[in-house]
């Protein structure tokens, strides 16, 4: 189900006894849209002051986003915005350096899709409710936000229901 709360208490209301789960593809876009929203915010505080920083961070939101496993690390190519041979892990890393906050939150949201993948509910939970009190608090908001909906998350990760392929996550 849709993490949209009027929704989610229409459905409780009119099914009182129905299994609630909430959607994989709702979960992972909380986590990917967090991570995001502080890449996001970073590059900003860079546009002025360190522009080429500024652009490396708007370039490769992509390889940030992507999990650490799908990054290649043996085929180098040479970028122009670094001058010099990268794959993409090190790319990740040499943007990653930039801002202590963007590595934290990289770090955690690497996390949660990994026990998230693994069905490794217990870890999963661990990681949001103890988060690093030194995450930015937009982050924290986001990833707490995922405690509201921990039975339906539950549920879902137990379960082989899914409508991954009406949301083109399959």
């Amino acid at each position: 189900m849709d993490t949209n709360t009027p929704y989610f208490e229409l459905v409780k209301a009119v099914f009182p006894n129905a299994k609630i789960l909430t959607d994989r593809f709702h979960i992972v876009q909380q986590i990917t849209r967090a991570l995001n929203q502080l890449r996001i915010k970073t590059m900003n505080n860079f546009q002025k002051t360190e522009p080429t920083k500024y652009q490396r961070l708007k370039r490769f939101w992509k390889l940030l986003l992507k999990h650490a496993s799908d990054l290649n690390s043996s085929n180098c190519r040479y970028d122009r915005s670094f001058r010099r041979p990268m794959t993409q892990k090190a790319i990740v890393d040499e943007i990653l350096s930039y801002n202590e906050q963007l590595a934290r939150a990289y770090e955690t949201c690497q996390l949660l899709p990994y026990h998230f993948k693994h069905k490794d509910i217990h870890n999963f939970f661990d990681t949001i409710n103890s988060l690093d009190q030194r995450l930015p608090q937009c982050l924290f908001k986001k990833l707490n936000f995922l405690n509201k909906y921990k039975l339906g998350i539950h549920c879902a990760l137990i379960t082989g229901d899914s409508n991954d392929a009406l949301e083109g996550t399959r």
